[in-house]
């Protein structure tokens, strides 16, 4: 039976989306994305990236896909009638689409397939985690309010904008950090540069940063990010006083 979805996106300050080259103990899942729009679903990354199997982990609570009836453990097997075994067979499916535009989307479900046209949309409603673990490589420069960097602002961006892109390509994060970021306090943790916190109004959590002590960029960005997701947050002198914010949601 031909089942509607309805996507959803996620808006972020300056957003990337991440598709690295896992390692083998890699376990962090990976959302099929189409453009500034996603269908609510997360799939199982190591699955996706090694064996080129688009196996759903995770059906967004109340999201469309949820409503449909998609669930864990279904595998998505075409998209408009394209093979998807990879994360670049769904890229290609899904270049250029835009919201509005229709995606037929085939499945199985154990060995039964079934089919579900996914109406792209721009947005939907979002419920923030109560706790998310980030890792980030802070940039600074010369001028930033809370910098003590020499290197110039245009420099900076240029650099936060090619770590996100080096990161997406599959470079090691944790590598990246150790070698360029200007948060010392955070250069040593595990994963590097990684930080967890706690949503405002929620319970401490032992280890856990309280998001109302992080900056207000940083915590934005990351109780906005969907797991995967690594994005930018820009320098502001009030939100961001520190510089560049090159961030990846972990948890």
């Amino acid at each position: 039976m031909t089942r509607m979805l309805t996507a959803f996106a996620l808006f972020a300050l300056t957003l990337v989306a991440q598709t690295p080259t896992p390692a083998a103990a890699d376990t962090r899942p990976s959302m099929p994305k189409a453009g500034p729009v996603r269908i609510g679903i997360e799939c199982d990354r190591a699955a996706l990236m090694k064996d080129g199997v688009a196996r759903i982990s995770k059906v967004m609570a109340d999201s469309p896909a949820a409503g449909a009836g998609l669930m864990a453990g279904d595998v998505i097997t075409a998209v408009n009638g394209a093979k998807i075994d990879g994360d670049a067979a769904w890229r290609k499916a899904v270049a250029g689409k835009k919201e509005g535009d229709a995606l037929s989307i085939e499945y199985t479900r154990g060995n039964a397939p079934a089919k579900a046209e996914v109406k792209l949309v721009a947005s939907l409603p979002r419920k923030e985690p109560d706790v998310v673990k980030v890792q980030h490589c802070l940039i600074g420069f010369k001028g930033a309010t809370r910098s003590t960097a020499t290197r110039t602002r245009e420099e900076a961006q240029k650099l936060a904008d090619d770590i996100a892109a080096r990161v997406k390509a599959g470079e090691d994060f944790g590598a990246i950090v150790k070698q360029l970021t200007d948060d010392p306090g955070s250069k040593t943790n595990d994963p590097p540069g990684s930080y967890e916190m706690t949503n405002n109004g929620v319970p401490e959590k032992k280890g856990a940063s309280q998001r109302s002590g992080m900056v207000t960029g940083f915590g934005t960005l990351a109780f906005t990010l969907e797991v995967g997701e690594i994005a930018v947050v820009p320098y502001d002198a009030k939100l961001s006083p520190f510089g560049y914010h090159v961030m990846l949601r972990i948890q």
